[in-house]
């Protein structure tokens, strides 16, 4: 499936824009600075046109993505957004903002991914018969749910004071 395969590609090229946007604001790497922003840079690029290419392979399989987002408010409004953060996203590359530079990429990561959920929702999956898997309409059993909640809320007990203790470790560096 090119569409699935071109949406990976595109999932694969935010993460590498958003490791490289986090490396560009940390402290000791000074002389790579310049190297760290020049590869943030490449890989923003390179999500700008994979994401392009997932509407593209979208439009060509005959999922109508461009149509979707243009005639849904919430997404063409998210997408325009997300958009316009660009020209001020490589401006501050150049101002040695790291926090800007963090806030605005999780901002467009908002946009992004709230544009697609708006699109889409409340269906997650689409069936190739055309059915799709509903998050209103196919719901988990009670009992199912509370299982979840109750690994989570175990989960987040256990990592996120991990997650604290690995944060004030790597600022002491």
């Amino acid at each position: 499936n090119v569409f699935s395969f071109t949406v990976g590609i595109f999932v694969l090229s935010i993460f590498t824009f958003v490791s490289g946007i986090f490396m560009v604001g940390e402290k000791g790497i000074g002389p790579f600075r310049e190297s760290y922003i020049k590869r943030a840079k490449l890989s923003h690029i390179i999500m700008v046109i994979a994401g392009g290419c997932v509407f593209l392979i979208g439009e060509m399989s005959g999922l109508s993505l461009g149509k979707r987002f243009l005639q849904h408010p919430v997404a063409l409004t998210a997408i325009i957004l997300a958009t316009a953060s660009h020209i001020v996203l490589w401006k501050l590359f150049d101002i040695s903002r790291a926090w800007r530079l963090r806030i605005l990429t999780g901002f467009q990561l908002l946009m992004v991914v709230g544009a697609w959920l708006a699109v889409i929702f409340p269906d997650v999956i689409f069936y190739a018969n055309g059915t799709t898997l509903s998050l209103l309409s196919h719901t988990a059993p009670e009992k199912t749910l509370f299982m979840l909640c109750l690994a989570l809320i175990i989960g987040a007990a256990i990592f996120l004071p991990l997650l604290v203790y690995l944060f004030f470790v790597f600022k002491k560096l």
